[in-house]
């Protein structure tokens, strides 16, 4: 099925980038919070709710959004925004360097430093951007007008989660955050 280029994407995504990523150490936190456990629980069963939604989708094609012919357009560019948001994921993960601390241990690491140079001149949350652009590309590959209210759980759970970063990233880094705040979009580009 022309599903599995981005199957084989998430799995290397998730193999090779995701996992080898430093894991979270309470002694390395300087700053936290803002999280409860009930909140990670949700996260959790979010991003699994979120996956067997989009296994449904391929299997049974739900709602679907358009015939063959603009289906293989829809496909292509749903590829094309899964391969893109994997390039800013990776790119983005790349200048963090040792300053990542995670999307679900909500937290400031001890020397952690602002970075607003390379792709964090253009966009403060890079990888929440790469994040939405996967699944609004899943969601095109498996052609399926769920994707509307999909991306609209997804859009709100992901501003608030940058809405709480932003927050400790205030905290820890006062003007200097607000002056870079002030200058540089959430994730789109000059937009929002």
């Amino acid at each position: 099925m022309l599903i599995s280029p981005c199957v084989v994407l998430a799995f290397i995504e998730i193999k090779y980038i995701w996992r080898s990523l430093p894991e979270y150490f309470e002694k390395d936190t300087e700053i936290s919070g803002g999280y409860s456990w009930m909140d990670d629980f949700k996260y959790f069963y979010f991003m699994y709710a979120a996956e067997a939604v989009f296994i449904i989708q391929w299997a049974c094609n739900i709602f679907p959004i358009a015939g063959s012919l603009t289906q293989i357009y829809l496909r292509l560019l749903g590829y094309g925004l899964v391969t893109l948001g994997f390039l800013i994921a990776l790119i983005s993960l790349k200048k963090l360097g040792s300053n990542w601390s995670g999307m679900t241990d909500f937290r400031i690491k001890k020397n952690q430093v602002l970075v607003k140079d390379g792709i964090y001149a253009l966009v403060r949350h890079p990888i929440y951007l790469a994040v939405q652009l996967e699944i609004l590309g899943y969601e095109l590959v498996v052609n399926s007008w769920l994707v509307v209210p999909v991306m609209l759980v997804v859009f709100w759970y992901i501003g608030r989660h940058i809405g709480k970063e932003d927050l400790l990233l205030e905290k820890k880094f006062g003007d200097e955050f607000r002056k870079y705040r002030s200058r540089v979009s959430r994730i789109l580009p000059w937009i929002y």
